[in-house]
C-alpha cells in the first residue's frame, strides 16, 4: 500500500463519488448532515465531491469529470508547479495501486522556455512514486496534450491555477469532455488543519491542588477547564513555586488557546506548547502538541 495513503475519506452524492472514494479507502464515509462538521468530526483529510462549495477550503477535495474505471490501463498524475500537482501525485499513487496499474507523472507545456519548468515538475513528483514512468508533451491545447497520454488513462490534475496545463483544462471556454478516455479527477489541495493531529484534551480544574496538580500532570503549561470551557492557562513552573495547597485558579494566567479548524500552526509558533484546542464558543476540545509536528 502507498505510505501516502489517505487516513479519512468523506465523499457527497454525485456521479463517481461513491466509486472514486472507495478506490481511495476502502472506508470512505458518507457525508451526513453539515459538511463542515461532518469533515471536522471524521478528522477527514479528503473530500470527494461534484460540486463543493466555492469558499470551502477546510480539506482537501478531489472531483470526478466522466470517471469510469472499466478497462482503465493507467493513472497518470498531471503536475506543473501549482499547489494542488502534490494532491495530484499522492492521489494517483494511492488510486493506481488500487487498480493494479501503473502511474505516468506528466506536464505539459506551450513555448519552449516553459520546458525546463515541465521537466522539473515531473521529476520532482515523480520520484516520491515507486516505479512512475515520466512524461514531458509539447501541446497548444487539451486535446493535443490527451492524445499523447497512454492508451484508456484516468487523468488526475489540479484545480484551476496559473499553470498553463489548468489553465488549458478549466480556464474560461475549456471542455472538460477533452479530457482522457477514462475520465478524469480534479483536485484542490487544502492545508492542514488543527482537528487532523490534536490529541484529546488535557486539563486541570481551578480547584485542583497545586501538588495533587504536579503528580497527576508533567506538562509545561496545562489548559485550566471550568464545565468544559477554557478559562485559564496554568505553568508548572507557577505550580512547583507555590504552596501545596493552593489552588489552581490563583495561579492560572489568561487563557491560551487555537481554534479547531485553524491552519495547523508551525513548530515553534505559539509560546505555549502544548496549546489548548478550542471550538468558536471557548470549548476545550483537544490538545496540541507542537513538538510533535
Amino acid at each position: 500500500m502507498p505510505e501516502r495513503e489517505f487516513k479519512s475519506v468523506l465523499y457527497t452524492r454525485g456521479g463517481g463519488c461513491e466509486e472514486l472514494a472507495g478506490l481511495i479507502s476502502p472506508e470512505p464515509n458518507r457525508v451526513v448532515g453539515d459538511l463542515s462538521e461532518a469533515c471536522i468530526s471524521k478528522r477527514a483529510d479528503l473530500l470527494v465531491t461534484r460540486r463543493p462549495p466555492g469558499d470551502f477550503n477546510l480539506v482537501s477535495v478531489a472531483t470526478p469529470v466522466g470517471f469510469d474505471t472499466a478497462d482503465v490501463t493507467g493513472v497518470v498524475a498531471a503536475v506543473s508547479g501549482g499547489p494542488h500537482s502534490g494532491l495530484a501525485a499522492r492521489l494517483a499513487d494511492v488510486v493506481a495501486h488500487r487498480l493494479g496499474v501503473g502511474v505516468t507523472v506528466a506536464s505539459a507545456f506551450f513555448q519552449d522556455e516553459n520546458k525546463a519548468e515541465a521537466e522539473a515538475a515531473v521529476d520532482r513528483f515523480a520520484e516520491e512514486i515507486s516505479g512512475a514512468q515520466r512524461l514531458i508533451i509539447a501541446a497548444e491545447d487539451p486535446q493535443a496534450f490527451v492524445s499523447q497520454l497512454p492508451a484508456r488513462s484516468l487523468l488526475i490534475l489540479g484545480a484551476p491555477g496559473g499553470s498553463f496545463l489548468s489553465r488549458t483544462f478549466f480556464g474560461p471556454g475549456a471542455r472538460l469532455r477533452a479530457a482522457a478516455a477514462a475520465g478524469a479527477v480534479m483536485v484542490r489541495y487544502a492545508a492542514p488543519r488543527v482537528f487532523h493531529v490534536m490529541e484529546e484534551p488535557v486539563f486541570v480544574s481551578p480547584l485542583h491542588h497545586a501538588l495533587d496538580t504536579l503528580r497527576l500532570h508533567d506538562e509545561p503549561v496545562l489548559a485550566v477547564v471550568e464545565s468544559g470551557s477554557l478559562v485559564g492557562t496554568v505553568r508548572r513552573g507557577s505550580l512547583m513555586a507555590a504552596e501545596p495547597s493552593t489552588p489552581v485558579g490563583d495561579l492560572m494566567e489568561a487563557p491560551h488557546s487555537v481554534r479547531i479548524d485553524q491552519i495547523l500552526p508551525e513548530a515553534g509558533s505559539l509560546d505555549d506548547d502544548p496549546v489548548a484546542v478550542t471550538d468558536e464558543k471557548g470549548r476545550m476540545l483537544g490538545t496540541l502538541r507542537l513538538a510533535s509536528l
